[in-house]
């Protein structure tokens, strides 16, 4: 698997995203891992309270949203789980795929990985409790 350096990731790939926290845990600091996990954590807060007040949704990059999935509804059946209670059913949409990496998508996404990183950047940190 080739991995891009963290400095080329976009902002919301999960290496990048959570390098501080690993950074931080890795050192065995476990205050400034609280503090850079409650900044990822506190900025994703005001992005859900900012969607709620424009009326929108975060537009996922590669998954989509389905109503209805007969493999996940017979894992739900076999495991007993109530498929009602997953919050969704997300399966992954290669059209968009297609769509990102062919490039067609850059300038939005872009915008949409600044936005976040800045929020996170911004974000208002907790301490934690001692």
């Amino acid at each position: 698997m080739t991995i891009k350096p963290i400095a080329e990731q976009d902002p919301l790939e999960s290496r990048r995203a959570w390098s501080k926290v690993a950074a931080a845990i890795s050192r065995g600091n476990y205050d400034e891992t609280g503090v850079e996990k409650s900044k990822i954590e506190n900025a994703q807060r005001q992005l859900r309270v900012k969607e709620k007040e424009e009326g929108t949704t975060w537009e996922r990059r590669y998954f989509a949203t389905v109503p209805h999935d007969d493999i996940f509804s017979k894992l739900c059946q076999m495991s007993g789980e109530n498929p009602d209670k997953s919050g969704g059913i997300w399966l992954f949409d290669q059209k968009r795929y297609e769509q990102i990496s062919s490039g067609a998508l850059d300038a939005q996404l872009r915008a949409q990985s600044t936005m976040v990183e800045s929020m996170v950047a911004a974000a208002p940190v907790q301490l934690p409790q001692q």
